[in-house]
């Protein structure tokens, strides 16, 4: 997938996202800011984008995990342990 059809599909799954935080009246955060962690996440660590389009539960799963442990100065992962449930398997 070419960098420009990640973006477009982060962006999808960002508005998801938000979709999802309101719905439950949970804090937001700024579309940018997700589009950028999970094009970085995915630079480290390649995600299944149409797992994350089809699972709301992987998609909240996984936005959680990299709120949570994704540095974004080192754009490495803090917590060793964290593996999105999207990660393409090599």
């Amino acid at each position: 997938m070419e960098h420009k059809e990640v973006i477009k599909t982060c962006s999808k799954l960002a508005d998801k996202i938000l979709s999802k935080l309101a719905e439950f009246g949970l804090p937001l955060r700024e579309k940018w800011q997700i589009i950028l962690d999970l094009d970085n996440v995915n630079n480290i660590c390649p995600l299944n984008f149409d797992l994350l389009m089809s699972s709301d539960e992987t998609l909240m799963h996984d936005y959680a995990g990299i709120c949570k442990c994704f540095n974004r100065e080192t754009l490495k992962f803090d917590d060793e342990y964290f593996v999105p449930r999207s990660a393409i398997k090599r």
